[in-house]
This record gives structure tokens, C-alpha cells and sequence, in this order.
């Protein structure tokens, strides 16, 4: 593997940085630490992938709860070894049936927040699905760390007590108080309880997808949706159904890059390593390459970010950008000396979890789940303790658009788990949350893997850019001042991270899980960026 950190000196010594982690029985990452443990501790168990997911998941919607729960959406890609292939799971929620552009009429873009930004949530019907299809456990056994951590409380970690207080403003707005303390976000280390949340998911660990969008929980959804003059109705929840879609891939240094399809967005990440595999990226200098990288997104995000809608309500084109001659031609509107500004880079929403799990018999889960920005859109579902999605936000008011609010539409989704395979075969197991970083991240992942050789920790380590409008990109600390002139001789922005605001000087988090077949072991890696770990056994 070896390799260096884009950017970094030349010494490379392992001991001056954190290993990947190696197992070969099953492996975690995850987040948070103690959602890695439910996990690893389904998969010593006995359980497989997709139980430990479910686990991991489950205390995550608790313990990260301005990024992810019931009250967002969900989607998985599963590796399953009985049958040789990766099956794609899209449980993002529809717009409800009483919203359209119509209900806006004096505005140019959706509101941020409150009950008129949430849609249907999918999360739980996308756990429900993935445990009817591959799970091996009952689903309450799988919930029940999370429902122990909500009734009983838990310590809220350091990165996340941060993002909490980043959401507090919001929550004392649209009326969540109930996840502050005292009116604050809790502390680092401070124990957090919401006994109404632990009845909620030990609702739904009984009695499945019926438990969250039928009965008093959909009911209650409704009500608090009406009273706030939300959309929502217990019709809209009642018809929630997940999908079960095809991936689509690109051939990238000798491994096919899987993403999921519109309503998500994963098409920017193809593109753009597309247009970046005409070059040999592992013999250019680090600023050569970063600069490569920055000028490939840019252009994938002006060509397929305004193609993505819902492909059941209008037509969707984006496989036409995969083509050789669509992405050569791409390639050709890189100039070498001189940076292109970005047009249109979507809304900075970007809290959400992402997940990976393996087990012995070498399935696979990559899964991400989001409530979209930090706590939603603010709003608690009456007495459930559920945190609703602001994922209506992300919908257009523009009639031309194929992302226009819509009831029954699927908002353009920028959630996105991935995988590379080899040889038709799981080798990578990845994603990265974080909004439109998401795609960003993915790209310098795969970058610093297959065109720089590094371990998978030394890549998530690895100083990154974000990209943000017009000629701006942040970066994170740690990149070579030399590699910065360079970028910035070429026509970047580079503001220092003071002068950003919070949303754009995250670089998102990531988790990667790796099959290294001839050596019969995994290799796992997971950000320093939020409080994660990666375990095996």
C-alpha cells in the first residue's frame, strides 16, 4: 500500500500516524463508538452483516441525533455472497401529497427548516426492508442497544457535542427543545436520556415498519405535522415503501465504482473519477493531482448535478455522461494553468451517518442515513422523541426543474453509500457524510487509495479540499503550504478556515472497510473528523 498523505512531508513514518485497523472475521466502522459496539458485538454473536448494520444504525439514530433516526431517510448497498451480487436499497421519502410549489408562491428557494420542509421519512421502512430481505436476528434483539441508550441515557462524544450546539439555534426556533439541557447542547461526556425516543424504537423493534407508519406513532406524526402547518398526513406514511434498485458503476483503475442511482447524486462521483482516470494520477505531483481533482468535480457537479430528480415522476438522463467520449470530452475542458469558477454546488446540508459493515462469510453493507442538516428541520414529532428530516429543502421552486417540489416526488438526494469491487467482487466498502461533500470526499478516497497507494486510514487522514462557490475551496489543515501556492497560482481561493463558516470548513467523516482476499484479512479506517472507530474480530 504505503504511499503519503496528499501534501504531506516526505518522512511518511507510520509512527506519526494512526494505523488501519486489521481483522479477518467481521469488521464495524461506524461513527460513534458505542454504535461500533452494538455491532461488533452482533457480529461476535453470531450475526452477519446486515444484523450488525441494523444494530449499528439503530444506536446511531440515538446517539447522533441531529444526524440521523427515525424521522430521516436511509439508503443501503448490500454485497451478498449466497447470490453474488450487490442489491441497492433507496428508502428516501416522497413529498407528501398536500405540498407543491403552489405552497410557496411569494419565495425563490424552499424554506431551511420546519414542518413544511419534511417529507416522508424512509429510514425505518429501509431498516424493516433490510431485515425482512438478509437479517438473520429478530429485529427488537438488534434495536435494543439503541432503546437501552435512550431510556437508561449515554455520553454524548466530543465531536458531536459540538455539532449538537452548531444545532441548538434551531431547535430553540422551530420548538425541539427537549434536546436541549437547560436551553444548551450537552457536554462532551455528559449522560443524554429521551425515555419517549426509547419507546419509539422499541415500537418499532416489535412490531417493524407497521410500528413507525401506521397506528399511534403515524397518527402522532400527522397531528404534530398539521398543528406546525406541515404537509404530512398518516396517508403519506402509510404508502412509504422502500425500493430495491440497481447500482450504477464505472470502470476506475482496474475496480468498478458502484453508486446509487437519481433521486441520489452518486452519478458526481462517477463522472468525475471518469474524467480523471484519462490521467496518471499516481505519477503527478501532489498539487498536480489535487488540482486534477478539484477541476474534474467541479465539472461533474455543473453536468449532473442539474440532471438528478426523481426517475419515477420525470425523465432522468445521466448515464449518457459515463461514455468515454462524453467523459473525454470532459477531460478536454480542464485547463492545466487556469481554475474554472463553480456555478452551482446545492444547498451546505450535511449531517448525516454513515456505516460499513462485513462479516465472516464476506457479505457486505455500506449504509448512510441522514436527517439531512442538524436536527432536521427542527421539529420534534409530538411525544415520539423523533427529530424530523428537513429533506424538503432540498427541493427546487424552479418549474424547469427536474428537482421541482412535487407531491409524491422524491427530492434529489445527496446521501450516498458506495463500493468498489474487483474482479465482480467486494474490495472496497466506503462512503463519506457530510452534504455535497459527500462526492468530494468519495473521489479523494478512491484518489489516494488506487492512484497514491495508501492504507485506508492514511487516506481518510489525509488532508482534503472541499469545494464551495465560484473560485473558493477550503482545505484542511496539514496541506503543504507549496501545495497550496500552487493551487492558488492556478486561480483558487483558498480562504482560511476562520473566514468559512462552520458547514463549509468540515471536511465530511468518513468509514472504509477493505477485503484483502490474498491475505485472507480486512483492513478498516475511520475518521478522525467525528468520534469513530473501526472494530474487528
Amino acid at each position: 500500500m504505503g504511499g503519503h498523505e496528499v501534501g504531506a512531508t516526505e518522512s511518511g513514518d507510520v509512527f506519526d500516524r494512526r494505523s488501519s485497523v486489521f481483522a479477518s472475521a467481521g469488521m464495524v466502522a461506524a461513527s460513534s463508538p458505542l454504535a461500533a459496539q452494538a455491532g461488533f458485538r452482533t457480529l461476535a454473536d453470531g450475526g452477519n452483516a446486515v444484523d450488525a448494520a441494523l444494530a449499528t444504525a439503530a444506536v446511531l439514530g440515538v446517539v447522533e441525533p441531529m444526524m440521523d433516526g427515525l424521522g430521516g431517510d436511509m439508503w443501503a448497498m448490500v454485497w451478498w455472497e449466497d447470490d453474488q451480487r450487490v442489491h441497492g436499497l433507496n428508502a428516501s421519502g416522497r413529498c407528501p401529497a398536500g405540498l407543491s410549489a403552489s405552497r410557496f408562491p411569494d419565495r425563490k428557494t424552499m424554506p431551511e427548516a420546519g414542518w413544511e420542509t419534511v417529507t416522508v421519512p424512509g429510514a425505518a421502512d429501509g431498516y424493516a426492508a433490510l431485515h425482512e430481505r438478509f437479517a438473520s436476528r429478530p429485529l427488537a434483539e438488534l434495536v435494543a442497544p439503541a432503546v437501552g441508550y435512550a431510556r437508561d441515557g449515554f455520553p454524548v462524544g466530543e465531536t458531536i457535542a459540538a455539532t449538537w450546539a452548531i444545532g441548538a439555534s434551531k431547535l430553540k426556533e422551530f420548538g425541539g427543545l427537549e434536546y436541549l439541557v437547560d436551553g444548551r447542547a450537552p457536554a462532551p461526556g455528559e449522560r443524554f436520556r429521551h425515555p419517549a425516543l426509547a419507546d419509539t424504537w422499541e415500537l418499532f423493534g416489535r412490531e417493524g415498519r407497521d410500528g413507525i407508519y401506521t397506528g399511534p406513532v403515524a397518527r402522532k406524526f400527522a397531528r404534530a405535522s398539521s398543528a406546525g402547518g406541515g404537509g404530512l398526513t398518516e396517508a403519506d406514511l402509510a404508502a412509504q415503501r422502500a425500493e430495491w434498485v440497481e447500482p450504477i458503476s464505472l470502470e476506475y483503475r482496474g475496480h468498478r465504482i458502484l453508486e446509487m442511482p437519481p433521486n441520489g447524486q452518486g452519478i458526481i462521483a462517477l463522472v468525475a473519477l471518469g474524467i480523471l482516470s484519462f490521467d496518471d494520477l499516481g505519477a503527478l505531483s501532489p498539487a498536480e493531482r489535487m488540482y486534477l481533482e478539484i477541476e474534474a468535480t467541479r465539472i461533474a457537479f455543473g453536468e449532473a448535478f442539474p440532471r438528478v430528480g426523481d426517475p419515477r415522476c420525470v425523465e432522468v438522463d445521466v448515464t449518457s455522461l459515463l461514455t468515454e467520449s462524453a467523459l473525454s470530452g470532459l477531460r478536454d475542458r480542464i485547463d492545466p494553468k487556469t481554475a474554472r469558477p463553480q456555478s452551482d454546488i446545492g444547498r451546505d446540508l450535511g449531517d448525516t451517518t454513515y456505516l460499513c459493515a462485513v462479516d465472516a462469510a464476506g457479505n457486505a453493507v455500506s449504509l448512510i442515513t441522514s436527517i439531512s442538516s442538524a436536527f432536521g428541520a427542527g421539529v420534534v414529532a409530538g411525544s415520539t422523541g423523533v427529530v424530523m428530516q428537513n429533506r424538503g429543502a432540498e427541493f427546487s421552486l424552479d418549474p424547469r426543474s427536474p428537482n421541482l417540489i412535487a407531491p409524491g416526488r422524491r427530492p434529489r438526494h445527496s446521501i450516498l453509500p458506495a463500493m468498489a469491487l474487483r474482479d465482480g467482487r467486494p474490495e472496497i466498502v466506503f462512503g463519506c457524510m457530510g452534504g455535497m461533500m459527500q462526492p468530494q470526499g468519495q473521489i479523494q478516497l478512491m484518489v489516494n487509495v488506487l492512484d497514491a497507494g495508501m492504507g485506508l486510514q492514511e487516506s481518510i487522514d489525509a488532508p482534503r479540499y472541499r469545494i464551495l462557490d465560484g473560485l473558493d475551496v477550503g482545505v484542511d489543515d496539514g496541506l503543504d503550504p507549496e501545495v497550496i501556492a500552487d493551487l492558488e497560482r492556478r486561480g483558487h481561493q483558498m480562504p482560511s478556515p476562520e473566514k468559512l463558516p462552520p458547514g463549509s470548513r468540515f471536511k465530511g467523516s468518513a468509514q472504509m472497510i477493505r477485503f484483502h482476499r490474498d491475505h485472507g484479512s480486512l483492513e478498516g479506517g475511520t475518521d478522525h473528523r467525528l468520534d469513530g472507530v473501526a472494530i474487528g474480530l
